[in-house]
C-alpha cells in the first residue's frame, strides 16, 4: 500500500476515507529552468541544484503547478532512474522544506481540507501528538481571506487555511477543553487516522494548546494584542512585506506633507534665538540626568512666550524637503521635512494640539500647532467635551490638579503606511517615543514642569476635532503643568 508524507511523518491512508498529503511550492517561489541546473529563488534565498535527472527536473516543475506526493514522485524517479537518483531527489526536496519553500496540502477524499503554510524561511518543522485535553488557543487568530479560513498565532511562523466544513467543524469543538479519545468519538464518521493527523497539526503549529501551557506566569503576562503585535512588526514569524515598500502607488496619491491650515484664528508664537540658546542652556548630562516626571507645578508659571519657545524647540519645522523620483520605482516620494526629533523616513506624520487651560497671554482652549509657520490654530474654546480631555488626563497621571498645557499628539496614519508595510503602526510609536523624550529634555532644559501620559482616549479626540477615526486619532499624550 502506498504511504502518503507530511513534514516527516508517514501513515497508511484508510483504503475508503482517507487523507492524501500534497506539497505544493509558494506562489513567490520562483522556477529558473537552465541547462542541467535547476534554480529556485525566494525574496530572500537562492538554492540551485546542478544537473538534475531528466525525471526530477519535469517532477520539481510540477511541484510548482499542481502540487505532488512526495512518496508517489519518490517511486517515480525510484523506478525510472534509480536508487542513487532517488536519493539526490529526497536530499534537494529536504533542502527546500528546511527553507520553507513549500506549502502542505491535504486532501480528504480528493477534496482540499486544510493546508499548512510556513510563514518565514530556515525554519524546521515536525509534527507532534498530542496526549493530554485540548482547547483552542487564547493566541489564536481566525479570520476570513477570500474564501477560506486562516488560523495564525504569534506563537509559531506558519499559518493554517481550513478548506472543508469538517476542519472548521472540529476546530469549533475546541472551544471546551477535549482530549483526542473525546473528539474521536465525537466525529465518529470520520476515520482515525484524519482525526489523529490534523489534531497532530493544530496542535504542533500552537493553534490548540495544552491549558496548562497557557497558564505559566510567563504566558499570562502577555495579552493577545501584545504578542500578535510584537510579531507581525518584526521579522522572523510573518512573511508579510515588510519595510518601505511603497504599497500604494499608482493607486493612491502620497498624502500631502503637511496638514491643511483651513480658516482658523491664527496666534504667532515666540521664537527663540536658537544660537544664543546653544551658548548659554543648561549642559545636557545635567538635563539628561535630572530629567523627570512631575505630576504637579513646581512654581514656574507658564506663559505664551514660554509655550512658543517649548514648541519651537521641540517640533518646528527646521526646512522642507521636495519630493524626489526614486527611479528604481518609477515614483515620486512625498514631501519630507526636518525637525528636531527623529521620525522614520523624515515622515513626520505627528500633530501636535495643545489643550490650553491655564497659560498666561492666550485664551484656554484646543489648539493646533503649525510647525512651519510656528503658529498657534485655534479649534474651540474649553467646551465640556475639551474638559474631558484635561480631566481624563489628571486621573491618567494620579495628579491632583488639572494640567496648565495638555499637548495631544495624533497621527496621521497614511503618512507612514503609504510607505511602509507590516511596521507602519510601530514606526508611529517609535515616533512618539522620540517626541515625548525631546519635550522631555526641552522641559528640563527650561525649567518647567512635564509628565507623559500613559493612555488616552482616541476616539473622543477625533469626534472633537472632526476627524476620520482610521485617518487621524491621537496616540500619545504630553502636559506642562
Amino acid at each position: 500500500m502506498a504511504q502518503c508524507a507530511f513534514a516527516g511523518k508517514r501513515f497508511e491512508p484508510n483504503t475508503d476515507v482517507f487523507l492524501t498529503m500534497l506539497l505544493q511550492l509558494k506562489e513567490n517561489i520562483l522556477i529558473i529552468n537552465e541547462p542541467q541546473k535547476l534554480i529556485f529563488q525566494s525574496p530572500c534565498t537562492k538554492i540551485v541544484w546542478n544537473t538534475p535527472s531528466p525525471c526530477a527536473y519535469v517532477c520539481m516543475n510540477a511541484f510548482a503547478k499542481e502540487g505532488g506526493e512526495e512518496e508517489a514522485v519518490f517511486s517515480e524517479i525510484l523506478e525510472q532512474e534509480g536508487e542513487a537518483s532517488a536519493a539526490k531527489f529526497l536530499f534537494f526536496l529536504e533542502r527546500l522544506k528546511q527553507h520553507g519553500f513549500f506549502v502542505y496540502h491535504a486532501l480528504f477524499n480528493g477534496i482540499p481540507f486544510a493546508s499548512w503554510v510556513p510563514l518565514r524561511e530556515n525554519f524546521q518543522f515536525e509534527l507532534h501528538s498530542p496526549n493530554t485535553p485540548l482547547v483552542l488557543s487564547r493566541f489564536c487568530l481566525i479570520r476570513l481571506q477570500e474564501r477560506d479560513w486562516i488560523l495564525e498565532t504569534p506563537l509559531f511562523p506558519g499559518k493554517i487555511v481550513l478548506k472543508h466544513p469538517l476542519s472548521t467543524s472540529i476546530l469549533h469543538s475546541f472551544c471546551n477543553e477535549l482530549t483526542l479519545q473525546n473528539l474521536k468519538e465525537k466525529f465518529a464518521e470520520l476515520p482515525d487516522s484524519l482525526i489523529e493527523d490534523f489534531i497532530s497539526l493544530l496542535f504542533s503549529t500552537k493553534i490548540v494548546a495544552d491549558p496548562a501551557e497557557e497558564n505559566t506566569p510567563l504566558m499570562m503576562q502577555w495579552e493577545f494584542h501584545d504578542l500578535y503585535f510584537h510579531s507581525r512588526n518584526r521579522k522572523g514569524r510573518h512573511n508579510n512585506p515588510s519595510g518601505g515598500c511603497y504599497p500604494f502607488k499608482g493607486i493612491i496619491p502620497a498624502p500631502e506633507t503637511l496638514k491643511p491650515l483651513e480658516n482658523f484664528t491664527t496666534t504667532p508664537l515666540f521664537k527663540p534665538d536658537i544660537e544664543q540658546l546653544k551658548k548659554q542652556d543648561l549642559p545636557f548630562t545635567y538635563v539628561l540626568e535630572t530629567r523627570r516626571s512631575t505630576r504637579q507645578s513646581n512654581g514656574t508659571q507658564l506663559n505664551i512666550n514660554k509655550l512658543g519657545e517649548f514648541l519651537y524647540r521641540c517640533a518646528r519645522i527646521k526646512k522642507m524637503r521636495e519630493p524626489k523620483t526614486i527611479r528604481t520605482m518609477g515614483l515620486r516620494t512625498m514631501g519630507l521635512s526636518e525637525r528636531p526629533y527623529p521620525s522614520a523616513g523624515a515622515l513626520f506624520e505627528l500633530e501636535i494640539y495643545p489643550v490650553i487651560h491655564a497659560c498666561a497671554g492666550i485664551e484656554s482652549g484646543l489648539y493646533r500647532y503649525d510647525p512651519k509657520e510656528h503658529q498657534l490654530l485655534k479649534y474651540n474654546g474649553i467646551d465640556e467635551s475639551v474638559e474631558n480631555l484635561l480631566i481624563t488626563s489628571k486621573h491618567c497621571m494620579g495628579s491632583e490638579q488639572i494640567p496648565s498645557i495638555l499637548f495631544v499628539i495624533t497621527a496621521r496614519f497614511p503618512r507612514v503606511s503609504w510607505k511602509y508595510r507590516s511596521t507602519a503602526y510601530s514606526l508611529i510609536l517609535k515616533n512618539i517615543g522620540t517626541l515625548m523624550q525631546t519635550m522631555y529634555l526641552v522641559a528640563t532644559a527650561m525649567e518647567l514642569a512635564p509628565c507623559a501620559n500613559g493612555a488616552g482616549d482616541s476616539d473622543l479626540f477625533s469626534q472633537i476635532i472632526g476627524a476620520n477615526y482610521l485617518e487621524e486619532s491621537s496616540v500619545g499624550e504630553f502636559v506642562l503643568f
